[in-house]
């Protein structure tokens, strides 16, 4: 495929937690050395954009995941200015510990220092200095607070959880391409009642963190729970993973992908 290397690494550490934890034992336990595997083209929704310098900040192994790809780029291209600070327990759970270890990376391990300060790295705003931030809720929180002071296009930040969950109510959405109704209760989500009554829509985090189930409304309100919409792209678009209709019993149109369309309408409870 034009643009695409011929082959990518995959790295996968099992958790005992999460949906993610859930995929990746999986992975362990189907997959074999040196097996092969077919994958969808990659969707970027946490690109790199031009900086003339960078603070990133990686918070455990899956938060070095993206921004190892990102170091490795602009210092494959003989950028300087490329900070690193990768946050972790311990060395012995540091992926990629060795590769790490050059006069910009700061390398922290809290089990043996406790938690790093951030503010050092974070009390001057800088407009020519962009940040990413990937890894744990808790690390993005105190990222968020620390860089209140910024220009919000500087921050750029990847999660795996938006942490806007809150009560939910019934609703019913209907299918724009064939009108079905579909109820939707308080206790699952718009995508997994549309596919109990057969709509297929693809997903990924499930979390409202990646933007793969992104449906497009087609007439009234929207609950949104993700972090990944803009307030444009809100007008007229969904999540399926975590938006929801109204919080209020009346007539709503909720979301369906550009090609799948669909219609939400909240019902009294």
């Amino acid at each position: 495929m034009d643009g695409l290397p011929a082959w990518s690494e995959l790295d996968a550490i099992g958790r005992e937690f999460g949906l993610g934890g859930v995929r990746v034992r999986a992975v362990h336990r189907t997959t074999s050395r040196a097996q092969t595997h077919g994958a969808s083209a990659p969707v970027n929704r946490f690109p790199l954009e031009p900086s003339p310098r960078y603070l990133f900040i990686a918070g455990a192994s899956v938060g070095i995941t993206p921004i190892r790809a990102m170091v490795r780029r602009l210092r494959g291209d003989g950028r300087t200015h490329v900070r690193l600070l990768y946050l972790t327990r311990s060395a012995e759970e540091t992926a990629f510990l060795q590769e790490f270890d050059g006069p910009e990376d700061i390398m922290h391990h809290s089990d043996e220092r406790g938690p790093l300060d951030l503010w050092p790295y974070l009390a001057v705003p800088d407009d020519d200095v962009r940040i990413y931030c990937c890894g744990p809720a808790a690390l993005a929180r105190s990222v968020r607070t620390l860089t209140a002071h910024w220009r919000m296009s500087r921050i750029h930040m990847e999660e795996f959880a938006t942490g806007r969950l809150g009560m939910s109510a019934p609703f019913t959405a209907v299918w724009g391409p064939d009108g079905r109704r579909v109820d939707v209760p308080a206790h699952l989500s718009l995508l997994a009642a549309l596919r109990r009554d057969g709509v297929r829509v693809d997903s990924s985090c499930e979390a409202g963190v990646c933007g793969t189930c992104r449906l497009s409304v087609l007439d009234g309100e929207v609950e949104h729970r993700d972090c990944v919409l803009t307030e444009t792209q809100r007008v007229s678009s969904l999540l399926a993973c975590v938006g929801r209709g109204p919080g209020q019993p009346r007539s709503s149109s909720v979301p369906a992908r550009t090609r799948n369309p669909c219609d939400c309408s909240r019902t009294a409870s």
